[in-house]
């Protein structure tokens, strides 16, 4: 996810969402500028690149059990060893074929014994052979993790064998073959290690008054929780049941007959008017009270507030936040004593306990989330607690929260440009050519398609991509205008790995120099890769300094490093269906030389799939400070997977900023590079979840008259979409957009019920509390992706805005076109209308076909920016 500052030479949304995209234009300066970093210092060693490549189809494994024979009536001790071959759906461990030995000894015999077994989801069974009773037994045998990676860590398993015949019962451990190195490659812990501490409230205060402010303080609180993140779409819709739950949960949103602002709003500004009185009574001076309440709710923000929310979206061990609440005692202290230099004793003491009251009630703010969700991953407090709305009621204030939250600065210079559909195939191929030193592919889907079908754009494109770059990087050598190689990475996850049928692609490129020639059904396609692979092999028999490599060396250094990541691990098999599906492309991304660095955020992947006029996707191309995150969270994904820091690619590694950081910035900025964007990405699995905790903290700071546009193709959390219904209430514009069946990207029968459902709880909001959000200036509308045309169909796009925006209201008051630019769009449509223009995709397809919307990129913008 990517936020980006809205100023007035970036193009406005001048639709709902459709045609506005597809009228972005790069910003004034966002054209290629002269590089004139001086050439960075890489060692020869930085060719020799740690990568994690591709998964065995087998594994081995051993160990010992031991149990009763009742028919016998004696014990059994046998050491085992096992080789399993996966079978179906190796990235979820669902199938296997398993041949074992092992030694037995049963008190007074030593024997020997083989068996086979099919092994599905971890319960195996098969028939084996052995020395002492010479007769072949049916067997069951099962492994279980009796903790998370392992008992000892290292991927230890509780295993179980039945033999039905002869009563045996054994029980023992399967342990890793131990000539290979085990790497935990997911989270020791599936939630959020929190110091238990038990926050302790003060006692209730005497003073009546006092006591009175604290109960009207603590209803804001606890409502201002309630009507941020409201729980309206947990009920099913179809059952008179659900929908009498739902009218009640709608109706507690809204506030007096006689009273025209939202009940946010009055709660939020009871909260901070209550926040003044009460640190005005406990100081006795409404000027020395008011400053003691900014304290108070700047400390809690700090302290207490945003670290909660940080780690929204994560599982927690004991939901306990004490330990944040007593840092925020700790805190508020010190800043009132550097403060209140003259305050005696008891007059901090009074300060203190009022803090403490104040902070044990959003504690309890927090309890009372839980138990609504029935999930702590889903507590989010609101940032109302620490902030007025004069706080963040400008472009720079919203930054600097956003920034605070994530802990994370914006970018100090840089450019974005917007990409449509086939552009990121395009921009993709581009990057691979310029690449100077690195380039890195973190994709979710690597399309290789099949003997007979090879998708043309794995095999063709990207592979001629990757050849041809390297091709030419040794003519570069010679011709001494380089004097390293570039080095290409891809990072995949096992479950698309599996999925997209790229195993052969990816052992292509794997093996690039010197791989044999594809055996493809695509006579032309084979032809253009042997061509292009001949190319190189020619480059390098002529280049003086690679000839004298030797063959061995030239598939280490010509090729691109594989990488896949998650691969399944039995000892994390609740972890199997969290997977990686980020999709970003960078290259030459350094600290010390941000003009060097560019990457593309995308929603697509790598693949004939995704291009062509029936996939409507958007991507984000960016060029400076800001990329280094991007460079972090690849060696996070790296280090996640087991290898230690020593092993991390040299690329990868952290570098120091340049020493005339401020001068370079600035000249960066002089010369155009003036978006300002921050880049954050969630963790798989149980991992941190900033691109979660960045998309709260923006619903939270809409304030009335702002603008959301949410295009998704899956809706099916309702947590969000409780957080959209809050905003519209607010006096905010929100436009919900989902797809149709027929244009759903993803069609199962399960999602397409919960999206039914999730869209169906925002419509019924819209229509139920109509008159409440108009009260507050406040629009809720929700609308299906039902194009027809070709996705880049301009004429479309234009002809379709204009009847929808001179047929409704809604769109009249959402978009407020001048005369003029009501003109100029009348003009453009005349043009296009005479003289259409033809469309050409990079992957064309024959016939018709339904567009499918893909795109996730969500659009905020303050109502004086729209």
């Amino acid at each position: 996810m990517l936020v980006r500052r809205f100023t007035s030479n970036t193009c406005l949304p001048v639709s709902l969402w459709l045609l506005a995209t597809m009228l972005c234009i790069p910003l004034a300066g966002a054209q290629d500028l002269p590089d004139t970093a001086a050439d960075l210092s890489i060692p020869a060693s930085a060719l020799d690149i740690t990568s994690l490549g591709q998964p065995s189809g087998h594994s081995e494994t051993w160990g010992l059990t031991t149990g009763w024979r009742f028919k016998d009536e004696r014990w059994q001790v046998r050491l085992f060893a096992n080789t399993s071959g996966r079978l179906a759906l190796p990235q979820l461990g669902v199938l296997s074929l398993t041949a074992e030995a092992s030694l037995l000894y049963d008190g007074f015999d030593l024997g020997v014994a083989g068996g086979l077994y099919t092994n599905l989801l971890g319960f195996r069974q098969g028939i084996e052979a052995n020395s002492l009773d010479e007769h072949l037994w049916f067997r069951l045998s099962a492994d279980f993790a009796l903790r998370r990676g392992g008992l000892f860590g290292h991927g230890e398993l509780l295993r179980v064998d039945y033999e039905p015949m002869t009563g045996t019962v054994l029980v023992g451990f399967t342990l890793r073959w131990p000539l290979t190195r085990y790497r935990q490659n997911r989270p020791r812990y599936d939630f959020v290690i929190i110091e238990p501490y038990r926050f302790e409230p003060p006692a209730p205060p005497r003073d009546a008054a006092q006591a009175q402010t604290l109960r009207e303080l603590s209803d804001a609180i606890l409502t201002l929780e309630r009507l941020l993140t409201p729980t309206l779409a947990r009920e099913n819709l179809d059952s008179k049941k659900g929908r009498k739950h739902f009218e009640r949960a709608a109706v507690a949103l809204r506030g007096p007959a006689d009273e025209p602002r939202d009940p946010f709003t009055v709660a939020d500004s009871t909260y901070h008017v209550m926040m003044d009185r009460l640190f005005d009574q406990v100081a006795s001076d409404s000027v020395q009270g008011t400053r003691l309440a900014a304290i108070a709710e700047s400390t809690l923000l700090d302290e207490l507030v945003i670290p909660v929310n940080r780690i929204f979206g994560q599982k927690k061990r004991s939901f306990n936040f004490g330990v944040y609440a007593m840092a925020a005692r700790s805190r508020f202290a010190i800043r009132v004593s550097e403060v209140f230099t003259l305050w005696n004793q008891t007059s901090l003491l009074r300060a203190q306990d009022a803090f403490d009251a104040v902070a044990a009630v959003v504690l309890e703010a927090s309890r009372q989330s839980r138990k609504r969700w029935k999930d702590d991953r889903m507590v989010w407090l609101p940032l109302n607690y620490g902030l007025r709305r004069h706080q963040y009621d400008t472009q720079a204030e919203r930054d600097a929260v956003v920034a605070a939250v994530l802990d994370r600065p914006f970018s100090e210079a840089g450019q974005v440009q917007f990409l449509i559909n086939d552009r990121w195939q395009y921009e993709l191929e581009r990057m691979i050519q310029q690449t100077e030193y690195y380039q890195v592919l973190l994709i979710h889907d690597f399309k290789g398609g099949t003997e007979s079908h090879p998708d043309p754009i794995g095999w063709g494109h990207m592979t001629v991509a990757y050849l041809d770059a390297l091709s030419a990087a040794v003519a570069d050598i010679d011709a001494g205008r380089r004097d390293i190689l570039p080095q290409f990475s891809i990072f995949i996850d096992q479950f698309y790995y599996e999925k997209s049928g790229g195993r052969d692609i990816l052992t292509f490129l794997e093996e690039l120099y010197q791989a044999d020639t594809p055996d493809l059904d695509d006579t032309l396609l084979v032809q253009r890769i042997a061509e292009a692979q001949q190319r190189l092999r020619e480059e390098v028999e002529q280049s003086p300094v690679l000839s004298a490599w030797s063959n061995k060396e030239r598939r280490r250094r010509l090729r691109v490093h594989i990488n896949v990541t998650n691969v399944f691990d039995p000892s994390y098999s609740v972890d199997a269906l969290a997977r990686d599906h980020r999709k970003i492309a960078y290259r030459d991304i350094f600290e010390d030389q941000p003009q060097r660095g560019l990457a593309i955020v995308t929603g697509q992947g790598v693949g004939a799939h995704y291009l062509g006029p029936c996939w409507d996707d958007r991507s984000l191309l960016i060029r400076g400070t800001g990329l280094v995150s991007i460079k972090d969270a690849t060696r996070a994904l790296f280090l996640g997977q087991g290898y230690d820091s020593t092993e991390v690619p040299y690329y990868l590694r952290p570098r120091k900023p340049p020493p005339d950081a401020t001068a370079v910035y600035a000249q960066l900025r002089e010369q155009g590079w003036r978006s300002r964007f921050l880049v954050v990405t969630n963790g798989t699995g149980f991992r941190d979840k900033s691109a979660s905790v960045l998309k709260a903290t923006l619903y939270n700071l809409m304030l009335a008259g702002d603008v959301v546009v949410a295009p998704d193709s899956i809706w099916t959390c309702d947590f969000w979409s409780g957080m959209l219904i809050a905003t519209a209430l607010r006096g905010c514009h929100v436009v919900a957009i989902g797809p149709e069946r027929r244009t759903a990207a993803s069609n199962a029968p399960v999602t397409l019920d919960l999206m039914r459902n999730t869209l169906s709880t925002l419509i019924a909001a819209s229509h139920l509390l109509e008159d409440q959000m108009a009260a507050t200036g406040g629009s809720l509308h929700v609308g299906l992706y039902a194009r027809r045309a070709d996705v880049q169909d301009l004429g479309a796009s234009v002809d379709g805005l204009l009847r929808a925006y001179e047929a409704g209201v809604d769109e009249q008051r959402l978009i407020s076109l001048s005369p003029s630019s009501l003109d100029a769009l009348k003009s453009a449509q005349r043009r296009l209308t005479a003289r259409p223009v033809q469309i050409e995709h990079l992957f064309p397809i024959d016939g018709d076909c339904d567009p499918k919307l893909h795109l996730k990129s969500q659009f905020f913008v303050s109502g004086a920016g729209l």
